[in-house]
C-alpha cells in the first residue's frame, strides 16, 4: 500500500494514476461507512475515516 497524502487540489489523484497506469479507481463518501476497497486507487480516504466515526467503526481495524 503506498498513502499519497497532501493539501487540498494540489494533484495527488493525478499523481496516483500516473504511478499506476491502469489502476481502477474507488471513491469513498462521507455516507458509506463501508465501500468496496478493492480498485486499485481509492480516493478520499479520509471520508470513510469521517463516515466511520460518525457510525462508530473503528477504522485503524477496519483498514488492517
Amino acid at each position: 500500500m503506498v498513502l499519497i497524502i497532501g493539501g487540498a487540489y494540489q494533484g495527488k489523484l493525478a499523481y496516483a494514476r500516473e504511478r499506476f497506469p491502469g489502476a481502477s479507481v474507488g471513491q469513498c463518501d462521507e455516507n458509506c461507512p463501508d465501500p468496496d476497497l478493492s480498485a486499485g486507487i481509492v480516493n478520499g480516504l479520509h471520508l470513510l475515516a469521517l463516515a466511520q466515526l460518525r457510525a462508530g467503526i473503528d477504522t485503524v481495524e477496519y483498514l488492517r
